[in-house]
């Protein structure tokens, strides 16, 4: 079974859906870390090492096909059901209330020093 179609696939869900990038499928799937669940960076690693195996007629035995499968399968799925866009807006949203809190902080500071030097 040639499993560089599904390995595209996932590269390019990795890419669009996650903002990942690098060169490789394993590679991307090492910067998506955290964004992924521990058991789907397991999956990705099982279809990493498929790949590699693959290209070896003996290793090329040992594969557990039906576990590559399965792996396909659940990151596609899982990355599939990503919306890229409400990610950025999320943390669009999220950065500019960490920006807007700042400033009330420092803004509630300054009035304090100046209260408390008698300048209001």
């Amino acid at each position: 079974m040639a499993y560089e179609q599904d390995a595209e696939h996932i590269y390019r869900l990795l890419g669009e859906r996650l903002g990942v990038r690098g060169s490789t499928l394993e590679a991307r799937l090492l910067r998506a870390g955290r964004l992924l669940p521990r058991s789907l960076r397991r999956e990705g690693q099982l279809l990493v090492d498929a790949l590699k195996m693959e290209a070896s007629p003996r290793l090329s035995k040992r594969i557990d096909h039906e576990a590559v499968q399965r792996a396909v399968k659940a990151l596609a799925q899982h990355l599939s059901s990503i919306d890229a866009r409400k990610r950025r807006f999320d943390r669009a949203v999220g950065i500019t209330a960490s920006i807007a809190f700042s400033l009330i902080v420092v803004i509630a500071g300054v009035i304090a020093v100046a209260y408390w030097r008698h300048l209001i």
